[in-house]
């Protein structure tokens, strides 16, 4: 450290100074500084050397995320000279995916509210992976080709996954929910609770257009369940099916 004036001397007994007694930085020999510090005299020799300025407290400050878009906040040093800083989240998606960007993780929907969720399903461009191969949530299908297949989980036995027959699945506030229900719900704006059945209108029962869905009562679904079935029943029973126009032609 440098010092504001360099006596030649000790300031209290005059002796010179020795290359085994290096002054102390009131100007006095040691055993000179010991004498007047016992006396409770030491403040009448002012510090001649500068003092280190004294080190601004560290504490912790909460910091913004340098990720655009990400808006969460990290808890870090002030003392800090790095200041490139990112929250955990971002650097377990650095970590996992190569960048920032967290659609790219597993399950990334589920942090998602529910609305926004569904759009995410319902998003062309959104990729997910499925068992190792990028996939949308969805994917065009059905008779007309306009419905939108589920391609995540279904639940259901192996025979009904095969046919068609298994409803979607999703997970949502810790337990399992049907996916169809959930689009439902977010895009009219109808408590989960409060729907009692959603009919798809396609009669594919991995769809999930919001177009082809619509609440209905357990007697309504039930009714129309039947009719779908009677119909299907015709159509594959020629001699049925004429039988039944006969019917509707002597009525008519």
């Amino acid at each position: 450290m440098a010092m504001k004036s360099s006596p030649d001397r000790c300031l209290l007994c005059d002796d010179p100074w020795t290359g085994t007694e290096a002054h102390r930085s009131r100007g006095l020999h040691p055993r000179c500084y010991n004498q007047m510090r016992n006396a409770g005299r030491l403040d009448e020799f002012p510090i001649l050397r500068y003092r280190r300025p004294a080190r601004p407290p560290t504490v912790k400050e909460e910091v913004v995320c340098l990720t655009p878009d990400c808006g969460d906040t990290v808890m870090r040093w002030s003392n800090r000279l790095n200041k490139t800083y990112r929250c955990n989240r971002c650097q377990y998606v650095k970590r996992t995916t190569g960048g920032y960007d967290r659609r790219l993780t597993p399950r990334y929907d589920i942090s998602l509210p529910l609305l926004d969720r569904v759009l995410y399903w319902l998003d062309p461009d959104t990729r997910q992976p499925l068992r190792g191969v990028p996939t949308p949530f969805v994917k065009p299908g059905g008779p007309a080709g306009d419905c939108l297949i589920w391609q995540r989980r279904l639940g259901g036995n192996p025979r009904q996954i095969a046919d068609g027959s298994a409803y979607p699945k999703a997970h949502y506030n810790g337990k399992q929910e049907r996916a169809h229900r959930l689009v439902y719900s977010a895009i009219y704006r109808v408590p989960l609770d409060e729907l009692l059945v959603v009919d798809h209108s396609c009669e594919q029962k991995p769809c999930i257009n919001p177009a082809h869905l619509g609440a209905e009562t357990r007697s309504g679904n039930t009714a129309g369940r039947i009719k779908t079935l009677r119909l299907e029943r015709l159509l594959d029973d020629p001699e049925a099916l004429r039988a039944r126009l006969a019917e509707l032609g002597q009525a008519a």
